[in-house]
């Protein structure tokens, strides 16, 4: 089992096993335990469907619903967002989703140093995808 933080809610952490796509959540009111090694991913939902996004035995992955998807080197991932829809695509998988709510006001953005991908799972996905330093730097443990 491996430790994965929510990507929609601040403090929350769950344990993910990855054979099985089990995941039991924690709230930010129960803290990992002692000694708990750095999380291994994220998990959010794209709509309905729970996906978690986690490095596992030095490889990226990402589960969506029950279909694991094998990263590779560099699979074709995207991303599109069609008004109030978006669809994730990765090679021959893809799921559409309805688009996170966003403040149209720039103006009364709270955090202006945030970044469109910090508001959308899928987004936030394929731009760790698509760059090859955060692709290998990204959910390392302090061991590797």
């Amino acid at each position: 089992m491996i430790t994965v933080q929510s990507f929609d809610h601040y403090g929350e952490w769950a344990r993910f096993e990855p054979a099985t796509g089990s995941l039991v959540i924690h709230g930010r009111h129960q803290p990992a335990p002692q000694g708990e090694p750095t999380p291994s991913g994220h998990y959010g939902r794209l709509g309905d469907v729970l996906a978690v996004f986690y490095r596992y035995e030095e490889d990226l992955r990402l589960r969506i619903g029950d279909q694991e998807i094998e990263l590779g080197s560099s699979p074709e991932a995207q991303h599109e967002r069609l008004e109030d829809r978006c669809r994730l695509a990765i090679g021959r998988t893809s799921v559409d989703y309805t688009a996170p709510a966003v403040l149209i006001d720039p103006s009364e953005d709270p955090t202006p140093f945030a970044e469109p991908e910090d508001f959308d799972f899928g987004l936030f996905v394929v731009s760790v995808l698509r760059s090859p330093s955060r692709r290998t730097a990204l959910y390392l443990s302090e061991h590797s």
